[in-house]
């Protein structure tokens, strides 16, 4: 009985020493990705995507480009240049916070991420309180950020944080590349009746395809150059 508690007790703390270290971050990125393959699990954890997403293109478009006044008949390729260039600039936002979380990750702030998380997490109350399911997703979002900081566990703080930012990545990715394959599926359903209403796609797959590339670059650079001495 002794000796089978004390191979018990080894396997345990072999468990906890293997956890205790960060797993290889494309661990990270594989389980973000199954997560963000399942419906549920991606309506869940893409609200923050969406809320960041959001609070930064609004920024952007009450800062820069709310003193925009066009002549009535530019009205309407006004209101499209500005939502085309708010969408990039908040897509841009979106992939320096995610470069941000990541320096913060080589750097072993675990702990702070999960801060920034529940702190955008409780902003967006003033903005989401007029809908219940809004308000529902922050009590559990924020009581899943907190918990493990009130409650001391390094090792569960390391790992959601280093998951959350590896979903963000993954979420933002591919985001961009639904948005190229939106905006093919538009121009096929599109009852379009002359050549220049046939390219009016070709802006919204150029702008996909930009953000693509930008994801890409920027995991590029995240694996090279950050995460290079984790």
């Amino acid at each position: 009985m002794d000796i089978s508690n004390i191979i018990e007790q080894l396997n345990m703390t072999n468990y906890s020493l293997y956890f205790s270290q960060p797993l290889p971050i494309f661990i990270y990125l594989l389980i973000a990705f199954v997560a963000f393959r399942i419906p549920y699990v991606r309506g869940y954890l893409s609200l923050f995507h969406h809320l960041l997403h959001g609070m930064i293109k609004g920024i952007f478009e009450r800062r820069l480009l709310n003193k925009s006044n066009g002549i009535t008949i530019k009205k309407r390729r006004l209101a499209s240049l500005k939502d085309t260039i708010s969408i990039y600039a908040a897509y841009s936002g979106v992939s320096l916070a995610i470069v941000g979380l990541f320096y913060l990750i080589a750097n072993q702030s675990f702990q702070f991420i999960l801060l920034l998380f529940l702190v955008l997490v409780l902003l967006s109350v003033s903005q989401w309180i007029r809908r219940i399911t809004s308000i529902l997703w922050v009590l559990s979002f924020g009581t899943l950020l907190a918990l493990p900081i009130y409650f001391n566990e390094p090792i569960v703080v390391m790992h959601l944080s280093i998951f959350l930012s590896s979903y963000l990545f993954v979420h933002s990715t591919f985001h961009a590349l639904q948005l190229c394959t939106q905006s093919l599926l538009n121009r096929k359903d599109r009852e379009v009746s002359g050549f220049l209403t046939r390219l009016k796609w070709i802006p919204s797959l150029l702008l996909g395809l930009i953000l693509f590339s930008q994801s890409l670059l920027i995991g590029f650079f995240i694996e090279t150059t950050i995460l290079s001495f984790l």
